[in-house]
């Protein structure tokens, strides 16, 4: 198995084995290419690395959960940022470096602490809303992430949480939701970014 940065070394390498002679300058491609074609199949370090931002993910909901009454709002509110954007920055800096795995990792780790900092942050502040919107905006946040990162597994996260969003307001008070028509629209929007990112889940 490689390394997820393998074939950003190996760009640095044929580079410095082209200027050397080493490697003609009209293989580069095609090696490359050939890299490329070898890791169309989802290495175990991608399973690996998705299943531990959502245990990362988890985790930090317990940790909250279980002191939140401890802490001053502030710093409830400071928590939930920081956590949020250092995963963000955390898959920006992945994809910076071509380390596709950490960044479908930590984009649905960002993805699912946006959702918790939207119910968290409600509660910290009293907001009272409908509660099943809360769930709309977290999927609409986490269809962002996906399309900024062209990420599939964080599109299926939001494709859920859009099913869940109806599936609770079908349930509870849909006749007097305003908004059951963003449903269709966002459902052709999510089905449309599956069919061009190749999504078959």
């Amino acid at each position: 198995m490689r390394p997820p940065l393998y074939r950003k070394t190996l760009q640095d390498d044929l580079d410095r084995w082209i200027d050397k002679g080493l490697v003609a300058q009209e293989n580069r491609a095609a090696i490359l290419a050939d890299v490329g074609g070898a890791q169309n199949k989802p290495p175990i370090a991608s399973i690996l690395a998705i299943l531990g931002a959502v245990f990362m993910a988890l985790a930090a909901l317990s940790f909250v959960a279980a002191n939140w009454g401890g802490f001053a709002k502030i710093i409830r509110f400071g928590f939930i940022l920081l956590a949020m954007w250092g995963a963000y920055g955390l898959a920006a800096y992945a994809a910076i470096r071509e380390g596709k795995i950490f960044v479908h990792a930590f984009a649905l780790l960002g993805a699912a602490l946006f959702g918790a900092a939207i119910m968290l942050v409600a509660q910290t502040f009293n907001i009272e809303a409908h509660y099943p919107n809360g769930i709309l905006i977290w999927s609409v946040g986490a269809y962002v992430t996906a399309l900024a990162v062209r990420s599939r597994p964080v599109l299926i996260l939001a494709s859920l949480l859009c099913a869940l969003w109806m599936q609770v307001s079908y349930s509870g008070l849909m006749p007097g939701n305003g908004l059951i028509w963003v449903f269709p629209v966002l459902w052709l929007m999510l089905a449309g970014s599956a069919w061009r990112m190749r999504g078959l889940a």
